[in-house]
């Protein structure tokens, strides 16, 4: 079930009602358990930097949620999994956890102050390397596959925990 989050905020002595979204885990049953965070908390979380650069944005018109530009920083948003907002003209989705694949090639160091080699950090675009993304595991300099990068600490010491005992298999 996709609709829209609640969006409550004052825009210019106005209030902005979006239609609340019930949790499709819940059966629409309840209340969400979200809490509302405000504008540049959730750009911030993002990745799209700092919280004086996220303020910035939107006191400069840059931020829209749901077709509704926001121009106050500390405007109060739901921010549940598929809200769509636009910075600029660039349309994104809302994640609260983002987890991708990258194609390591040989050469690179799975580490974020490398000695020798350039990072894999180098690899992934911006938006990821500010949200704080994480390797899972790691590859040898002088081994390139698939290396997955997330910013969910749960996931990672799921895979990675040697208290969960799981197998990996490495072809190389």
């Amino acid at each position: 079930f996709i609709a829209s989050p609640l969006l409550r905020t004052s825009l210019a002595s106005r209030s902005v009602d979006i239609t609340k979204r019930y949790m499709a885990a819940g059966g629409g049953k309840g209340k969400s358990k979200v809490k509302a965070i405000t504008a540049y908390k959730l750009l911030q979380s993002q990745g799209f930097g700092s919280r004086k650069w996220c303020k910035s944005l939107i006191e400069t018109g840059y931020l829209q949620v749901e077709g509704e530009e926001i121009r106050d920083p500390d405007a109060k948003l739901m921010p549940e999994e598929g809200l769509m907002y636009n910075i600029g003209d660039e349309e994104f989705q809302y994640r609260t956890k983002a987890t991708i694949l990258l194609n390591k090639p040989v050469g690179y160091e799975c580490s974020q102050k490398p000695k020798e080699n350039p990072t894999v950090y180098d690899l992934l675009p911006e938006i990821f390397q500010v949200r704080g993304m994480q390797p899972v595991g790691r590859l040898d300099v002088e081994t390139s596959g698939a290396l997955l990068f997330t910013d969910d600490g749960q996931l990672n010491h799921a895979l990675c925990s040697p208290k969960r005992m799981k197998d990996k298999v490495y072809i190389a």
